[in-house]
């Protein structure tokens, strides 16, 4: 495969409706080496793979988007320390829908403060994580979460702490009443009737809000 020389470009670069960067093997710098040539950016479809990003860089590559899928990508402020996910989710606040897949190790994925992120998520209408990390406590977000009268409607893929993950879908399913829009909260083996359950009571309660 032949390597783009951005520096080569002798014309100026116009974006427009979706971006998708995907790097093979070790975290590239694809996107964020093409920002110097872009003249117009209109993206309002962005899929960024496997991208090392700094923070002011994801933050340009945010604006005016409405849906954002992020694969495995490591965000960085400046200084280097990792971005936190509230920090990072707050740039896409006028999107409809955002999915985010860190990876383990990845700091991106822990959350400084579960009311915050929730508030950040306020504008969205769907927010999707995939293979969280130990870091973020799902049933400590269930807890934060129904005091907060959301209405994101939040996906959730994690495999750790399976029995209190269990936990908390069973008071999902129990509960008749919400204040909220409750998660769909997926993990390794589901019981696919209670996910299909969770899904159905999810779309009934986002529907309110419509």
């Amino acid at each position: 495969m032949e390597k783009l020389d951005t520096d080569k470009l002798l014309c100026d670069i116009w974006l427009s409706n979706k971006l998708y960067v995907s790097t093979h093997g070790n975290l590239g710098r694809i996107a964020s080496n093409f920002i110097p040539k872009i003249s117009r950016y209109n993206v309002v479809n962005l899929q960024l793979c496997n991208e090392l990003l700094y923070f002011d860089e994801l933050k340009f590559f945010s604006k005016g988007v409405k849906e954002c899928s992020l694969h495995w990508n490591l965000v960085k402020y400046s200084n280097g320390e990792e971005v936190p996910l509230e920090n990072i989710i707050r740039l896409f606040t006028n999107s409809k829908r955002v999915f985010m897949n860190f990876s383990y190790q990845s700091k991106n994925a822990a959350c400084r403060s579960y009311d915050d992120f929730i508030d950040a998520c306020g504008t969205i209408q769907n927010v999707s994580f995939h293979l969280i990390p130990n870091d973020f406590d799902v049933p400590e977000f269930y807890q934060h979460l129904k005091k907060s009268k959301n209405r994101c409607s939040f996906s959730i893929h994690s495999g750790s702490h399976i029995s209190r993950l269990r936990e908390v879908i069973d008071e999902i399913l129990q509960t008749e009443n919400f204040e909220f829009v409750p998660p769909v909260i997926d993990y390794i083996e589901p019981d696919q009737q209670k996910l299909q359950r969770m899904r159905k009571i999810q779309e009934t309660e986002s529907s309110k809000y419509r």
